[in-house]
């Protein structure tokens, strides 16, 4: 299905793929198959692209500070130098987080259109995570709170204290509940991941905290892994392709469907680590080696099939051997790509080869 064409050595931090393939090498954003190049003054770390703009973010090497150019598809510069001095920590459409230091250091958070590069909502009032969840909601928290912001208006919709919430049989050994992940919206219900599988949904028309959905519980699987969970809006579901389950929760009758067992770990079976969804597929990184073994294989799982239709990788691997695949592929209609960690891209080309079931 997917035939190695090329690898790429010393890539600096994420890579992008969207029609084209985009990454960086040190200070160089470069496009795969063209001549194509562009550069910053420092190391590049992350990228991002909204519609016709890359946004390049890097270390000064001056400062040290980071800072983020903008660039056209065609790697000219373009001339608005809004996110000078700036960092993106998040985008959502034409919406980004955006972070700076004013004179004294203190961190200034702000939320900027990307299209017009204006900025709709700035505080200066730490903050230590946060997603965007909509075009107007804003989630921030900490160890000790949630918070969800209408930005436009600076007003919170709701704020609620972890240590506070009374979670149906979660186990107090645990200690307070902490956020693991913000899932999203689903039907103006505001779904957030807190450890050992508990997903604590919260009506935002009123603030209420609505009965929590222990998933590990509701699957009567102990070693569900819940670590890779996804909210399919669609479908009205969470989904997850984890460990030795792909399962779904369907938020409408709250029941846990396992859809696809790989068996007993340390048998030859899959052992999944991190996947991300694409289309009706994941990619995924993981290995056939047990629980406890580095992820040295990738693929991708069809989740109208249930069955893994391709993957490659190294075997056997460890630590001092030639790198191992933490973050799932990223793919399109006609490309496979994955670094390892390394700093390797490896890149895969889409064939009409026969399909390998592993």
């Amino acid at each position: 299905m997917y035939k190695k064409i090329d690898v790429v050595e010393n890539v600096s931090g994420n890579f992008l793929l969207f029609e084209n393939l985009i990454f960086a090498v040190e200070n160089t954003l470069k496009v795969f198959n063209e001549k194509k190049s562009a550069s910053v003054d420092g190391k590049i770390c992350k990228l991002l692209k909204l519609k016709n703009k890359i946004f390049v973010e890097y270390f000064e090497d001056e400062s040290g500070f980071e800072s983020t150019s903008i660039f056209n598809e065609d790697l000219s510069q373009d001339s608005n130098n809004l996110l000078d001095k700036k960092m993106l920590r998040g985008v959502l459409k034409e919406k980004a987080i955006v972070l700076s230091y004013d004179n004294e250091y203190n961190t200034i958070t702000s939320i900027i259109d990307l299209e017009c590069f204006e900025e709709e909502w700035t505080s200066n009032i730490k903050i230590d995570w946060h997603s965007l969840i909509s075009s107007e909601l804003l989630a921030t928290w900490n160890n000790k709170e949630i918070d969800l912001i209408h930005y436009p208006s600076n007003k919170s919709v709701v704020n609620i204290k972890l240590n506070k919430i009374q979670l149906n049989n979660f186990i107090s050994s645990f200690g307070n509940p902490i956020v693991q992940k913000i899932l999203g919206l689903y039907k103006n219900i505001f779904l957030i991941q807190l450890q050992r599988g508990i997903i604590l949904p919260i009506d935002i028309e009123n603030g209420e905290i609505l009965e929590s959905y222990d998933l590990i519980k509701l699957s009567a699987k102990k070693d569900l892994v819940t670590n890779s969970i996804f909210l399919d809006n669609n479908d009205g579901k969470l989904k997850c392709l984890g460990g030795r389950y792909y399962y779904e929760f369907n938020l409408n009758n709250q029941k846990v469907e396992i859809k696809k067992d790989f068996g007993e770990y340390g048998q030859g079976n899959w052992w999944i680590s991190h996947s991300t969804p694409f289309d009706n597929k994941f990619t995924f990184t993981g290995s056939k080696d047990g629980i406890n073994s580095f992820p040295n294989s990738y693929g991708v799982f069809n989740t109208n099939s249930l069955s893994v239709e391709w993957s490659d990788g190294i075997n056997p691997i460890g630590r001092e051997s030639k790198g191992f695949y933490q973050t799932p592929p990223k793919m399109n209609n006609n490309m496979l790509v994955i670094k390892d960690s390394n700093k390797t891209l490896h890149i895969y080309d889409k064939k009409n080869a026969l399909q390998q079931h592993l």
